[in-house]
Formats: C-alpha cells, structure tokens, sequence
C-alpha cells in the first residue's frame, strides 16, 4: 500500500497472465494429486498449464461491486460445478480484506511486479463450494486489472478467465452533488483539440458509475463524485476543447491531470493546462485524515490494554471493579483483534495518503520534496495535527 509516488507503477502485465494460468493449473493439479501447494503453485509454472476457454463454455459468474460504506470492493465468483481453485492476479496493489461465506484457505505467491504479479494468490476450497466473496481494497493513483482465474472439477479441467478494471480513481463514488456548502475546491482547467465525447471518455477511464456514452444531444457533461475514503469531493465539466476537474483534494486533481495526459499523449492529442490551487484546501484534507488516524492510534492502545484485561479475568473472578469503559474494552476484545489484524494496512494507507498530498502540494509548484519524506513519515509517527499542519507551510519546502 505504498504511496503512488515512491511505488513501481504496473500498467503492462507482460507475461503475468500467461504465468497465472500456469500457476492455477500447477495449483489444481497438486490439489487433484493430494499434493502441498505452498506459495499458491507459482513456482511450477513451468510443469503444467491448463487451456483458457470462454466463461460460456465453463459458466463462470463474476461481479467486482464497489462498497462506498467502507471503501471496499466485493468480488464474487460463482460457478455450477464446485471450485478445485480460484487465482487472483493483478498488476497493481490490492489489498485481500477477507473471505465472506466459504472457508477458502488463500496461499499467496511472492509478489514480481516486473512480471506484472503485484498480487498472486491462490484460494483452495473444501468439497462442494461453488461460490467465493472476497472483500478487498484498491490504492488510488494506481490502475490496472484484477483477473480471476478459476478451475472447477468438471472435466476434463480447464481455466476461465475473468477480468476486471481498477481505475485510477477507485475508491470515488458518483453523487448528485458537491455538498452544501460547498468546500474550497482546487481547479485543473485542460483545453486543447478534442472532442466532448473524448473528454467523456478520459472520465469514464478513471472513475466509477460514468454513462457509457454523452447523450446524443448533450455538448457537455456534468458529473459529481466523492471519495468514500476521505470524503472529498470532484466535479468532473467537460465541453468540447475544454474539461475542467475541481476537487478539494489536490492528489486527486494529480492523479487525474497524469492519467489524462498519458491518455491524451498515446492518441497524440496536445493539452496546455492551468491550475489553480489553496493551501486551505491542504489543510482541510489533513483535518479529514486526523480522525481516522487517532481511530488507529486508539485501536493499537486498546488491544494492548484489551491483552492486560484478559490476562486480569483469568486471575479475578468478579470484575466488578472495572470502569463501564474496561468492560466494554475486554467485551470488544475479540471485534479490536480482528481490527488490529488489519491495522498495518489501515495505517499504511493513511501514511500513503498524507505523503502524496505533500508531494502533490508542491508538484504544483514546481518543487520535487520527495527528499523530505523521510521526515515527515517520522512527523506522522509523532502525531500532532497542528505540528503536521506546520510542516505542510514550512518555509523549507516552498
């Protein structure tokens, strides 16, 4: 869960689809075999491969459904005949949340983005199962495809093959409008020789829940997204020769100017862009993370005192001397385990968060401060939100 700007960025799979065929057929036929499948089969993608066919030969249900609630995505995969094994492959981060419903064990592969593995792993089912959901978590900034690959035990066995999409702009949902009032919003102004239908094009590649196409007889579009990770906004107009992106989020102005201009650059269409940016809007963002970030702070602080809790019951019999807020804590303990196992990714993502809206603040400028994220990452482990703040508008980094 790195942030975007000090990670590889995977957008060419290479041979990776190629190795996780092989890899699911090395998977299936260790499981057929009785066989261990440590490390989800990848490291015998030579000894076997099994033929790809289309999902109709071999029905394959699969959906990737955003859920705005918690920032996630639920992937499903359903099939007639049982699953012998399910590979998931992408060649950009994703986080594998957990499984809902099937008792799947997930073996995982040692990720090799050169090949276009970001993730590799690999679900092994008990007898019977024919459906898996799995709740997982895309990074912003970085876009690619997830692919399943699954085997079923019909015969003679085979792999299908399903893909799906993971925009730039992932965790953003489409709503009907900027909030009232409306926050202080940065704005990229792109103009240059290009089509409404274009505009609408480069939009619908970065974000979720976008028409399939402008109505016949629009000239323009107008669309309204926030993210259900921080709770910013942006405000997609386009027109012919002309789209205009406002967000009170400066990275996600970034992400968009970047995609769009490589969009731009492959289909050899000049775009001059302007900018204008508020610091404000830097510090509205750093006030929207800080809960979120105390929230894990406190987490990691109750479990430990969770821990001592448990340790106390099994010596005391009545504790009924505890404060209403220590029973709460011990009766919680088992919901705050399961939180701090997710705990590492949460904050991971938040640390990815702050550093590409520093990086990104100055991006505008003009000034690489890559060189200082050292010291801000130690700022982030001595948390203060003024002192935070503080480093944003230090002198040294304009």
């Amino acid at each position: 869960s790195q942030p975007r700007h000090v990670s590889e960025r995977g957008d060419g799979l290479g041979d990776a689809g190629a190795a996780a065929t092989a890899a699911a057929a090395s998977a299936a036929s260790a499981d057929a075999d009785g066989t261990a499948t440590s490390g989800g089969g990848a490291r015998h993608v030579a000894e076997a491969s099994l033929p790809v066919v289309p999902a109709g030969e071999v029905p394959v249900g699969g959906s990737l459904s955003f859920r705005a609630a918690d920032a996630s995505y639920a992937l499903v995969l359903e099939s007639p005949q049982p699953f012998e094994t399910v590979m998931l492959q992408s060649n950009v981060p994703v986080d594998l949340l957990d499984t809902l419903g099937a008792s799947a064990s997930l073996s995982r592969s040692p990720a090799d983005p050169k090949a276009g593995n970001v993730l590799l792993g690999t679900y092994h089912f008990p007898a019977h199962t024919n459906r898996l959901e799995v709740r997982l978590r895309t990074i912003e900034g970085q876009h690619g495809t997830l692919r399943a690959y699954v085997v079923t035990k019909a015969q003679p066995l085979s792999c299908t093959a399903r893909e799906f999409p993971v925009r730039p702009l992932s965790l953003h949902e489409r709503v009907r409008e900027l909030p009232s009032p409306a926050p202080l919003l940065n704005e990229l102004r792109l103009t240059g020789r290009f089509s409404a239908s274009q505009a609408h094009s480069w939009v619908s590649f970065c974000l979720l829940d976008v028409p399939e196409r402008l109505q016949a007889a629009d000239e323009q579009g107008m669309l309204v997204f926030r993210s259900a990770f921080l709770g910013t906004h942006l405000q997609c107009e386009y027109r012919e020769d002309e789209a205009i992106f406002r967000s009170d989020n400066i990275t996600t102005i970034s992400i968009l100017k970047d995609t769009i201009t490589r969009e731009a650059t492959a289909r050899h269409i000049n775009l001059k862009g302007a900018f204008a940016a508020y610091d404000e809007s830097v510090r509205h963002v750093l006030r929207l993370v800080d809960p979120l970030l105390r929230d894990q702070v406190l987490v990691g602080k109750q479990v430990q005192l969770a821990e001592s809790l448990r340790e106390l019951k099994l010596q005391e019999s009545d504790l009924s001397f505890l404060s209403p807020e220590y029973l709460d804590i011990l009766n919680s303990a088992d919901k705050l385990e399961t939180a701090r196992k997710q705990q590492p990714r949460q904050l991971e993502r938040l640390y990815g968060v702050i550093t590409d809206l520093f990086i990104d603040k100055f991006k505008f400028k003009g000034k690489n401060v890559k060189y200082r994220v050292p010291e801000l990452l130690q700022r982030i482990d001595h948390y203060e939100l003024e002192a935070l703040i503080d480093f944003f508008e230090d002198d040294d980094a304009n």
